[in-house]
């Protein structure tokens, strides 16, 4: 099981440590936290970035997300024409609702349900299983 999390623009989660105020030694920090911008909660830690490719992204890239890590970022529409930047996590605390959907999912063999912040209950993006 791993999560997408969808940072629009790269907005919706930002590093936990930023700014001109950190030292450089905590800006290169292994274990940067992702918040929910909405609330405030850790949702998930630099460490567990998990790059998993589909062959349904419409485009990747590479980008500077948390500090001056290149972390892939993949493209992908929904059925409605919505289209969402991810980054996708072997884990995060995040809400998941049941039960699984099958239909549509952007990685083939897996199926998914809506991830959202345990505190705030905000949509951050999806969970996906085999």
């Amino acid at each position: 099981m791993w999560q997408v999390l969808v940072p629009l623009l790269l907005g919706w989660l930002l590093p936990a440590v930023s700014g001109h105020n950190a030292s450089q030694e905590e800006r290169s920090s292994p274990d940067e936290l992702l918040l929910c911008r909405s609330c405030g909660f850790e949702v998930a830690d630099s460490r567990d970035l998990k790059f998993v490719a589909s062959a349904l992204a419409l485009a990747q890239r590479n980008d500077t997300v948390i500090g001056e890590r290149r972390v892939p970022v993949q493209l992908f529409q929904n059925p409605q024409g919505l289209r969402f930047q991810v980054l996708t996590f072997k884990k995060a605390a995040v809400h998941r609702h049941w039960p699984a959907e099958e239909q549509f999912s952007w990685f083939p063999g897996h199926s998914w349900t809506v991830a959202t912040c345990p505190r705030c209950h905000n949509h951050l993006g999806w969970s996906f299983q085999p």
